[in-house]
């Protein structure tokens, strides 16, 4: 069943709202309610009323949805932002000796087949006036670089890492739906001269036009710095960007030189940054600007992105919008400008763990100023964007919004940003006691946070690192038992009803007598982590008491190659049908940068074996302290403590809150789920 309320900015109830979905559609009633019969798959839904601005969302039926609708005064215009973008390298198969990897296109392949890895998050893609993305890649004829061969003379000489794309990616983005790209980063260089050249001319007859479609790069400092200039509602938007990774350490580097008489991206310096926007206010524009800086795998800006954001926002800039880290990062806010810290890869062929983490900006602009913003939540797999909702949903929006202090907050799977100060605030406090040496594990319901404890007990607070151990079917687009991020192959991993201990599904591991090898379960890659950091992994597991099953963390000093340690734990199951809840705590090594997760069934000696596997957590622990934000979502109790909660919600939002209010924390071991929300009848 497909159940929700359709309410404006004010929280009033929309009624006769058109709501589009898998299976047909319904119409919102008086009170704003609406419900519908539908697979009990999450979807699309698109929501749609005169005068106001059309949504696409993404829903799970059974949970009840708050949509949002703005007014639609025909000035309003709607931009989506996303990061990182490429088509090449693992996508063609390309890997190192350690990867096995199955090729998803060829070079030669069609624009259709290189816009189908963005098919499950079209949608959403196309439903805005402007879509815009970092296009971080060449495009060149033969896109074809294999890290065990030597390299392609096209390519730079002496740079770590260099990739391409097909010219059929232009063509992909447009009928995708994207408008504008932004040039200026540090791989579209990767193919020297004769690379930009061609990438130039590729997206221009794409319909990429320099001054319109495309910015942030070029053959001389001038087009580097030319902005993309775009009319949209009678209003003017001016999108420029720069890089601060210029590859000065190379003899060649990546940005535009006139001394080297070589093209490239525009190269992020102080005044040229002040100048352009400042050019481009003249020109009554509103000015989004993309810097492209950072360390790669760290969510905060450096201080010369510091610099470069508070240069922008000093120019008047309206939206500065980050990337190159690869990870998504939180935001910020002063009342006249907004900043992403990053918004991660979109379409991107790594395997660094965090990197799967990723979402969607929606920003809603009217002369000159932002009137509102949205995060829709991303997950990668098989390095293509898909929308969530769901647990996987509410993980992705606590972290957007609770990453840097801002007006940001999570309502029921998305993020709002409230910048005209309707947020409503709950708090109330609850004491809680923690059971034995080692505590208890409490986890914080949908839209509640910890702002304070007190009392004799130490608290942490904590994230789960893995975020994906549910195995629901929470990913719009992807079968129901894919198993995102997981390794998974038939018959002896599956993902199965029977095997869930709560929610839908589970995972059921089966070995027989006649296998010599154990069947293991494993994250896709290994998950990094921080030496001398506290860990928990907890679990769900059922078999036979006299089951042969272990749990093991291999512990791995670098990203690549194998593991330098092990460390086993026997399971000890009740038997007799009964679930068993795991918890293991571990500190990580003095060497370690990440961690591999593994469940193991070892061969019977004969007959067959049977585990069922269900809510895998590891939960990275946070110091002890008193003082807590939005983003922890798990805490761990010594001892007896008072908790100081909070529930942030903009008016209509309270309805969604009273489940999450009557059991705030619960502890990791009671499966229960929390009481539903009371829906009005029809």
């Amino acid at each position: 069943m497909l159940i929700g309320r359709v309410v404006d900015l004010d929280g009033k109830p929309i009624s006769g709202a058109t709501i589009r979905f898998l299976q047909g559609s319904t119409i919102s009633r008086p009170d704003g309610w609406f419900r519908a019969a539908t697979l009990r798959k999450p979807q699309w839904v698109e929501v749609q009323r005169p005068g106001f601005i059309r949504r696409i969302k993404a829903l799970l039926p059974g949970q009840p949805a708050l949509i949002r609708l703005s007014q639609d005064d025909g000035e309003t215009v709607v931009i989506h932002a996303v990061g990182d973008v490429m088509f090449g390298r693992r996508f063609y198969g390309l890997h190192t000796a350690d990867e096995k990897i199955e090729p998803q296109l060829t070079p030669m392949d069609s624009a259709a087949s290189h816009r189908a890895l963005l098919a499950a998050i079209e949608p959403l893609l196309a439903s805005a006036d402007l879509t815009i993305a970092n296009l971080e890649t060449p495009l060149i004829a033969n896109p074809l670089v294999d890290p065990g061969r030597r390299r392609p003379t096209l390519f730079h000489p002496s740079k770590d890492f260099v990739f391409a794309s097909a010219p059929a990616a232009a063509v992909a983005l447009r009928d995708s739906g994207f408008d504008v790209l932004g040039l200026a980063n540090n791989h579209l260089f990767d193919a020297q001269d004769a690379g930009l050249v061609s990438t130039l001319s590729w997206l221009k007859q794409a319909g990429f036009r320099p001054g319109e479609g495309l910015f942030g790069a070029g053959m001389s400092q001038q087009e580097a710095w030319r902005p993309a200039f775009r009319s949209v509602k009678g209003q003017r938007f001016a999108f420029l960007g720069c890089t601060t990774i210029e590859g000065g350490q190379h003899p060649i580097s990546y940005v535009v030189s006139a001394r080297s008489h070589k093209g490239g991206a525009a190269a992020c310096e102080p005044q040229a940054l002040a100048e352009s926007i400042r050019l481009a206010r003249q020109r009554h524009a509103l000015v989004v600007v993309m810097l492209h800086g950072g360390n790669e795998y760290q969510r905060k800006p450096t201080p010369r992105m510091e610099q470069m954001i508070a240069v922008a926002r000093s120019a008047g800039a309206t939206l500065i919008l980050n990337h190159h880290p690869h990870v998504v990062g939180g935001f910020q806010s002063d009342g006249h400008s907004l900043v992403a810290g990053s918004l991660g890869n979109f379409l991107f062929d790594q395997t660094i763990w965090p990197t799967f983490e990723s979402y969607l900006v929606v920003l809603y602009l009217r002369h000159g100023a932002l009137v509102r913003a949205m995060v829709e939540p991303v997950v990668l797999s098989d390095y293509r964007p898909y929308a969530v909702v769901g647990s996987l949903a509410d993980f992705v929006a606590r972290g957007a919004a609770g990453r840097e202090p801002s007006s940001m907050l999570v309502e029921n799977g998305t993020v709002e940003f409230d910048g005209a100060q309707r947020r409503r605030r709950h708090s109330w406090s609850m004491p809680f006691k923690g059971d034995g040496p080692q505590g208890s594990i409490l986890r914080a319901a949908p839209g509640i946070w910890v702002s304070k404890t007190h009392g004799p007990g130490r608290v942490q607070g904590g994230r789960d690192l893995l975020w994906v151990g549910d195995f629901e079917d929470q990913v719009v687009g992807l079968k129901p038992k894919a198993g995102v991020l997981w390794s998974l192959s038939e018959p002896d991993r599956v993902v199965d009803q029977r095997a869930a201990a709560s929610g839908q599904l589970g995972v059921r591991l089966t070995r027989t007598g006649a296998n010599r090898l154990p069947v293991v379960l494993s994250p896709l890659h290994r998950i990094p982590v921080e030496p001398g950091r506290q860990l928990s992994l907890l679990g769900w597991l059922r078999g036979r008491a006299d089951l042969k099953a272990r749990l093991m963390l291999g512990w791995y000093a670098a990203s690549r190659g194998g593991s330098q340690a092990r460390q086993e734990r026997p399971l000890r199951l009740e038997g007799d049908g009964h679930w068993t809840a795991v918890r293991w705590d571990v500190t990580v090594p003095p060497y370690a940068v990440a961690v591999g997760v593994n469940v193991i069934l070892d061969p019977p000696s004969f007959g067959r074996s049977q585990l069922d596997v269900d809510g895998l957590r590891l939960i990275r622990w946070e110091e002890p302290s008193s003082s807590h934000g939005p983003l922890p979502d798990w805490y761990r109790l010594v001892g007896e403590s008072t908790f100081s909660l909070v529930a942030d919600y903009l008016p209509g939002g309270e309805l969604f809150l009273q489940p999450a209010e009557a059991n705030p924390l619960f502890s990791w071991t009671n499966r229960l789920p929390l009481r539903p929300l009371q829906v009005p009848s029809s």
